[in-house]
């Protein structure tokens, strides 16, 4: 039988442990990040992002939407992530190298 434990390993793919601690949390918050792509172009569709705009991002975890933000904002535009979770934020600056015109805080 697929128990909770057994569901949980085959949707983020890892051995052990807990979607918010531990080694695998990494693996989950990528996953997240490729889930929730469709998500934040959708929103920054609604949102009518243009060249040379200013974002804030709230709470930005990996930088969904912030990153697709930053992409249509171009490079006359700037785009800041804020969020409480360091180790999500140094993902979202690992996934920003190529925007130069993106910044990640941590902060509340």
């Amino acid at each position: 039988p697929i128990t909770r434990r057994r569901a949980r390993r085959r949707v983020i793919g890892c051995s052990g442990g807990t979607m918010s601690q531990g080694p695998t949390r990494g693996a989950w918050l990528r996953e997240e990040a490729r889930l929730s792509a469709p998500i934040a172009a959708a929103m920054c569709d609604l949102a009518g992002l243009r060249p040379g705009q200013a974002v804030l991002d709230l709470a930005c975890g990996i930088g969904e939407p912030a990153l697709e933000a930053a992409r249509r904002v171009g490079p006359s535009g700037r785009v800041w992530g804020i969020d409480l979770d360091a180790e999500a934020l140094a993902i979202a600056r690992g996934r920003a190298t190529e925007l130069p015109n993106t910044a990640f805080v941590h902060g509340d």
